[in-house]
């Protein structure tokens, strides 16, 4: 196998009530963008999961190789509740060691780019697309949506303000360079090479400061929508701010 365009993945658990439909998202993103799912130097999937717990996620993961996509899963022990939205600071330690296993695998395959795509985020079919039109700016590019089931003001990007508190707006339309990405964001080697590490707001935000500690530049589209489906109930729902 030779390296791969691109790899799409991240942690899972308990995610089989999304994952088809976040597969069939990616396909579209995939194809919109250019690339070729059925052939494994164009894409792989990964993920990093438990199956020991967690047997129905990894069997529709084994869905995706019956489709014909190359996937690479690796497992590693999971403390995390039942896809609960209750965090606290041993839960993002153990986010650190999730993805910083998955950037491990990630960077052993060396592809030319690495998309983290949170499992319950659906891809707009052109975000893709949109989003490599930065990487000759930036060394990693979010992909806009929200980290809240309503209201505009918390999107999957922020700045820091003097007390290291998060500072964020919707931009809808523009494409920026901001100080921290959330969430889903498209990843050139230099940025997939910076391991997470811990903070009380999140691992993505110990990834952002890290990443710009050593110079890498980081950039937001706003100009298309993808959706956060942060409950089964929003699968069927239309999300306004994102248009499906």
């Amino acid at each position: 196998m030779n390296r791969p365009r691109l790899i799409v993945g991240c942690p899972v658990l308990f995610r089989d009530w999304i994952l088809p439909l976040w597969f069939a998202h990616v396909v579209a993103a995939c194809d919109a963008a250019g690339f070729d799912l059925s052939n494994a130097d164009d894409v792989m999937l990964v993920f990093v999961g438990d199956r020991d717990r967690d047997i129905d996620t990894y069997a529709t993961i084994l869905d995706m190789v019956d489709s014909g996509v190359e996937v690479r899963f690796w497992q590693e022990q999971d403390i995390r509740g039942i896809d609960r939205r209750e965090w606290d600071p041993m839960r993002y330690d153990r986010m650190v060691v999730l993805r910083n296993r998955l950037l491990g695998e990630v960077r052993s395959l060396a592809p030319d780019l690495f998309l983290s795509l949170d499992s319950d985020i659906l891809l707009a079919p052109d975000a893709l697309k949109s989003a490599m039109e930065g990487l000759d700016r930036f060394d990693a590019v979010g992909m806009r949506t929200f980290m809240t089931p309503e209201g505009t003001s918390v999107p999957n990007w922020a700045n820091l303000n003097r007390e290291g508190g998060l500072q964020r707006q919707d931009h809808f339309g523009m494409f920026f360079g901001v100080e921290i990405l959330m969430a889903a964001k498209l990843m050139k080697p230099a940025a997939y090479a910076v391991d997470y590490d811990f903070h009380l707001e999140g691992e993505d935000i110990g990834w952002s400061i890290a990443a710009r500690m050593l110079g890498l530049k980081l950039g937001w589209d706003g100009r298309t929508g993808s959706k956060h489906v942060l409950s089964p109930e929003m699968l069927d729902v239309v999300d306004d701010r994102v248009g499906f």
